[in-house]
């Protein structure tokens, strides 16, 4: 009774899992709401989360002994390193980059690696931001949102005076060219 019951549920989950997993993929669309793809995106992460109570609380599969019950395969999620990890769980909700986590988690790592120093950072996301790379199309917009997002917060709210240091520092190699 206790495996037709969890079973049931988790066949459930799995289904709506898959629906706003499907949803939740705003790359290579130019005309999506942000707002609506943050609670999709959050959403998903409820499921993640959902799955993984399930898989722990799984009676064990008959005639496999510890076994947990693997009818709801979950979408790998891309491990960021500790640093990078912790950076991002500093950022406040509405600033985290969750897209970028989901198809770039690499960019996040530069990200936080040059948090510190605002010459570098500026420097990090002008290379992410500029297209000068021959044929490479550039970044889907999901991504230039979050990346100019970060930014924003970075020299508006963290550190103005970093922002003031680099717009010096910009006009001094504009003038020396």
């Amino acid at each position: 009774m206790e495996m037709m019951r969890f079973s049931k549920l988790a066949a459930e989950v799995s289904k709506h899992f898959t629906e706003v997993f499907a949803m939740a993929d705003p790359v290579g669309f130019d005309w999506f709401d942000p707002g609506k793809t943050m609670d999709l995106i959050e959403e998903r992460q409820r499921l993640y989360d959902a799955q993984d109570k399930l898989a722990s609380s799984a009676p064990a599969m008959p005639g496999r002994p510890g076994a947990q019950n693997a009818a709801t395969p979950r979408a790998e999620q891309p491990e960021l390193n500790e640093r990078t990890q912790r950076w991002f769980e500093l950022l406040p909700r509405p600033i985290r980059p969750n897209v970028m986590r989901c198809k770039f988690p690499h960019i996040l790592d530069g990200l936080a690696r040059t948090w510190g120093e605002p010459a570098r950072f500026n420097e990090e996301l002008s290379a992410l931001l500029l297209v000068d790379r021959g044929t490479r199309q550039g970044f889907p917009f999901a991504i230039i949102q979050e990346l100019h997002r970060v930014r924003d917060y970075y020299f508006d709210e963290l550190n103005p005076e970093g922002a003031r240091q680099v717009r010096k520092q910009s006009e001094l190699n504009d003038q020396s060219r």
